[in-house]
């Protein structure tokens, strides 16, 4: 009897086990909401560490990278949004909001994806959404200069 009882314990705890592992695999991946990824977004950009989703949404604000439906901070993060983030971050990049080099973008942004598990076939498939985003013209620094094109900007006002 002892040993039947042994049997269904390995049973069931196998059963728990393989649950777990096949909830956690990339294909069964669970979604992340606009919150979490924003405050992550924001932490990856060394742009602040830990903030509220609140802070995270004007932190980004203020370097312009909003989607044209803004945060929808309850929504979950899918790929046509990371697409628009990415462009956006890019372009940020490319005005000197951001430390960020404009080519160094789309691995940060593929290595949240890859890191939570989120779209990542968007980066696994030749001619998806990622696939299709254009890298950003090189910066010539003759004409950016070591101000980042600030100095130009002012003397032309």
């Amino acid at each position: 009897m002892n040993h039947f009882k042994v049997r269904c314990g390995v049973l069931v705890l196998s059963m728990i086990a393989a649950s777990v592992l096949w909830s956690s695999s990339p294909a069964h991946a669970k979604t992340i909401t606009q919150a979490k990824y924003l405050v992550l977004l924001v932490e990856k950009l060394g742009l602040g560490t830990y903030p509220l989703p609140e802070e995270a949404t004007k932190i980004l604000k203020s370097v312009y990278i909003v989607p044209r439906k803004g945060w929808q901070l309850e929504h979950e993060v899918n790929c046509k949004f990371l697409d628009e983030v990415q462009v956006l971050t890019i372009k940020s990049s490319l005005k000197g909001l951001i430390r960020n080099d404009p080519y160094d973008i789309p691995p940060l942004i593929k290595s949240l994806s890859d890191r939570y598990n989120i779209c990542t076939d968007c980066f696994e498939t030749e001619g998806t959404s990622y696939s299709t985003v254009a890298n950003p013209p090189p910066i010539d620094s003759a004409l950016k200069g070591s101000d980042g094109g600030k100095a130009k900007a002012s003397a032309s006002e």
